[in-house]
């Protein structure tokens, strides 16, 4: 007989990132136009929500403003393929950057306080964001959005057999899939790691995480830059 522990363990075993992905990969082979291009906005936001449950999750922050670090590596990432031509991977790289790179601004003030005013404070810190993607019109486009964002390269999936033929939604998909995966994996790895356990400390008790040895503030600007 297995106990109950023991099935717990291997279930945890189980690349549930890899299964998933595996699973999500066949949906444009029997789903409409329609569904396909949900599934990829699915699939883009639990890249989102993984990276919201590092701070809610595993750290213990609650953020109010969370999505204004994703709408500014959207941003950063659109506008450089856009205006400046770059392609599409290494401004996907640079998108990521650029969230990281609001995120270390906002949080360093948002880390100082602790629960009730962390939260408002995020709030107040995304609606700066807003204002400046829905007020800076030559930039961002503002309330009519930012409409020079090129369809990524994605001739090297005509080498794949089956995927080639499909139309670009598919292919978009597939793309948005592979990559969401790879941050979900990534971010797994580093709640499950050293660095997450002290994550967890940080929101069993901060206080005992500090008297132990712990720079509280410091891990958590680091869950919200990595989270950002």
């Amino acid at each position: 007989m297995i106990s109950g522990t023991e099935k717990a363990s291997l279930i945890d075993r189980i690349p549930w990132t890899l299964v998933f992905t595996v699973m999500a990969a066949t949906i444009p082979f029997f789903a409409s136009r329609y569904y396909i291009d949900l599934a990829t906005y699915i699939v883009i936001f639990a890249m989102f929500a993984t990276s919201l449950n590092l701070l809610l999750g595993t750290t213990g922050l609650v953020p109010f403003g969370h999505a204004a670090y994703f709408g500014v590596g959207a941003y950063v990432c659109g506008i450089i393929m856009g205006d400046l031509g770059v392609p599409f991977l290494p401004a996907w790289i640079l998108g990521g950057l650029g969230g990281a790179a609001a995120a270390l601004i906002f949080g360093y003030f948002c880390v100082q306080l602790t629960q009730t005013y962390f939260s408002m404070l995020t709030l107040a810190c995304a609606q700066i964001i807003w204002a400046i993607s829905f007020k800076w019109n030559e930039v961002t486009g503002g309330e009519q959005g930012y409409p020079r964002v090129p369809m990524p390269d994605m001739s090297w999936m005509d080498v794949i057999p089956g995927v080639g033929s499909m139309r670009v939604g598919s292919k978009y998909f597939f793309l948005a899939l592979i990559l969401s995966a790879l941050g979900i994996a990534a971010l797994r790895r580093i709640s499950g790691s050293p660095f997450g356990r002290i994550l967890n400390t940080i929101r069993d008790n901060p206080e005992r995480a500090q008297f132990i040895g712990i720079n509280v503030r410091r891990y958590q600007l680091i869950a919200f830059v990595i989270a950002g």
